[in-house]
């Protein structure tokens, strides 16, 4: 073999094969991109883990606060002696670990749900409690008598309190449906029939005494308790009572609830109903 056969010969060995190149980059490319999809397919689903369930929901107060409380609520606090009932009307009685003082002594609650008996009365007259031993019964959540400054030890001692009270017959209904919403579940369920239930009857007792006239409405005056004579009167429950009954609250110029009167002025009303 001559040297130019020789030279060809080599140029033709060491030559890159051309015709491959193309070939073998696509496959490489295809390869990169394939292998960068799986890594951004697997780099989403790790950081796109499902978010934690709230624990907490923001309520409005019967005075206006809004209060964060647990979604879950299985300590229930009581200031508020009419609003024991509520709890336990609304199936949550067993979750009571405080009450007022006193609710015990209503008969008929002790009928309907004699457990009653058990529950601490921590709360005392206008609503005062020891705040260590309240601590340790760790409540959820207070219900109190009012909002405003009487939240302000509770909210300072680290525990959830809101006013869920009911003073008149409008914030009766709101009242116990702000409960149902607080302590969920079934008391829920059970607070939207009462309301439903209490609008109904509104509506019925209201269209058939629409026609009364004036004179044909009987004053009343509601005792209560004697002695000393004591009456509920102006605008309060009692006395939104008694004009959904169709009467007129002799003792209206009464502002407020368990208001000390003489027994002079009971005669000077000289109300028809007792």
């Amino acid at each position: 073999m001559n040297v130019t056969a020789r030279s060809t010969l080599v140029r033709q060995r060491t030559r890159p094969d051309r015709s491959a190149s193309p070939r073998r980059l696509f496959a490489l490319g295809a390869a990169a991109a394939m292998a960068a999809l799986a890594a951004g397919c697997g780099s989403s689903g790790s950081s796109g883990s499902t978010p934690a369930a709230p624990t907490t929901q923001v309520v409005t107060s019967m005075s206006g606060e809004k209060v964060t409380v647990p979604l879950r609520i299985d300590r229930i606090a009581e200031q508020f002696p009419a609003h024991t009932v509520t709890d336990i009307m609304l199936g949550v009685g067993n979750k009571l670990v405080a009450i007022p003082q006193n609710v015990k002594t209503i008969p008929f609650l002790r009928k309907v749900f004699p457990d009653i008996n058990s529950k601490p009365e921590l709360f005392r007259n206008g609503g005062k409690v020891n705040m260590e031993e309240l601590l340790k019964l760790k409540p959820d959540v207070v219900s109190t008598i009012s909002g405003g400054a009487t939240l302000t030890p509770f909210t300072q001692a680290g525990l959830p309190a809101l006013d869920m009270d009911f003073n008149t017959f409008p914030e009766l209904v709101p009242s116990i449906t702000l409960a149902g919403t607080v302590y969920g579940g079934a008391a829920a369920a059970k607070a939207k029939e009462y309301g439903d239930y209490v609008n109904a009857k509104l509506s019925m007792v209201q269209s058939r005494l629409a026609s009364l006239t004036p004179a044909q409405k009987p004053s009343v005056v509601h005792i209560a308790s004697y002695p000393p004579l004591v009456v509920d009167g102006g605008p309060s429950l009692i006395g939104g009572w008694i004009k959904l009954a169709g009467g007129t609250d002799a003792a209206g110029a009464v502002k407020g609830t368990h208001v000390s009167v003489s027994m002079e002025q009971l005669l000077r009303w000289n109300p028809d109903v007792l």
